[in-house]
């Protein structure tokens, strides 16, 4: 919820660059990004975000994108 993960492959979103965290978003809506933290095979075989990214428009992605650039990161 805070945009910090303490899963291994899971990366922390809070305090990421916006331009980049909305990048990464977009291509997960495509399947295109492989998510290599977690192997792109599993990835697109679970599609792990493209069911939640699918459903936002671009600038819904960038509000997100924003929200988490500007979150703050303990870790």
């Amino acid at each position: 919820p805070d945009g910090e993960s303490d899963l291994a492959h899971v990366p922390t979103l809070a305090g990421q660059h916006r331009l980049y965290l909305a990048d990464q978003i977009r291509k997960m809506r495509t399947a295109a990004r492989g998510e290599v933290f977690i192997g792109a095979d599993t990835a697109h075989a679970s599609r792990i975000m493209g069911s939640q990214s699918i459903l936002m428009n671009d600038a819904q992605i960038a509000e997100l994108a924003e929200w988490y650039a500007a979150a703050p990161c303990a870790k």
